[in-house]
């Protein structure tokens, strides 16, 4: 490939409401080599929504539901992996003393997204994340 043309238009728009906050983007790129094809690892259409609910003064519940069309084999070949969106599940509790814990889950319905033979990177299935945020 000697050169690759690409074009394309991004939104992000983020709203607060009363005890909701709400984050969207969507991405459109027209990515294409200079015989036409669509290069690599490029999808069309990207887009994410966030959802974070106050509860309480001290609790926040968050949703993320994330979107990627197909893709075109990152690894050189033809082969072209389905779209697909995940879905994304988390909260925070502020504790005392500056102590946040975190517990989410991600890719909520277990999603078999890829393989080695359509991305370059494998997307997990479900994972599950607990933690301790200090802040200094």
């Amino acid at each position: 490939m000697d050169h690759a043309t690409l074009q394309g238009v991004e939104l992000a728009v983020q709203q607060q409401f009363e005890r909701v906050d709400v984050d969207f983007s969507y991405t459109y790129l027209d990515a294409e080599d200079n015989h036409g094809d669509d290069l690599n690892g490029v999808s069309r259409h990207e887009a994410s929504l966030k959802t974070n609910w106050l509860a309480s003064a001290v609790m926040d519940v968050f949703t993320r539901v994330k979107y990627r069309s197909k893709v075109k084999g990152e690894l050189g070949d033809n082969d072209v992996s389905d779209a697909y969106a995940m879905l994304d599940l988390g909260m925070r509790y502020s504790l005392p003393r500056d102590l946040d814990f975190k517990l989410g889950l991600n890719n909520v319905t277990d999603r078999a997204i890829s393989s080695p033979d359509t991305y370059g990177e494998v997307l997990q299935g479900r994972t599950y994340y607990a933690g301790l945020n200090y802040a200094l």
